[in-house]
């Protein structure tokens, strides 16, 4: 594995490798670039969902999506609406013995206390959009 700093990522990058992106709209340039095409997007003072908006300073998401910037690879997304959001989004799930649904929204503050407490968790539905009625 590579690791580089977000303006380092050149085309050959997004073309070659699934993407790993830690911060949010104001600190990394490539989820920024994303976040009008993806169903959970990160806004100024929150992370909306469809029509639920999770308002707040440490509100986070982490999310596996296809790549907007090539399809046939994915990118998992460590984001929240400021950077302190996401100080524990390491105690989030396990791939091997805790694995969490395709995304999660949630409070930095419930994360520290409570490594499966979520505001919202859930999975894509086969075109990869929010499940409705969620």
């Amino acid at each position: 594995s590579v690791i580089k700093r977000d303006v380092e990522v050149t085309p050959e990058d997004i073309g070659t490798f699934n993407l790993i992106l830690y911060g949010g709209l104001r600190t990394n340039a490539i989820t920024a670039r994303l976040l009008d095409k993806l169903p959970i997007r990160i806004e100024q003072e929150a992370v909306v969902a469809g029509d639920r908006r999770y308002v707040g300073a440490d509100i986070g998401l982490k999310m596996i999506y296809p790549n907007p910037l090539n399809l046939e690879r994915y990118v998992l997304i460590n984001a929240g609406v400021t950077s302190g959001a996401i100080t524990e989004i390491y105690n989030i799930g396990d791939p091997l013995y805790d694995p969490i649904p395709d995304y999660v929204i949630f409070d930095r503050e419930d994360v520290a206390y409570d490594r499966h407490y979520f505001l919202k968790a859930g999975y894509f539905d086969r075109n990869w959009e929010l499940v409705s009625g969620e």
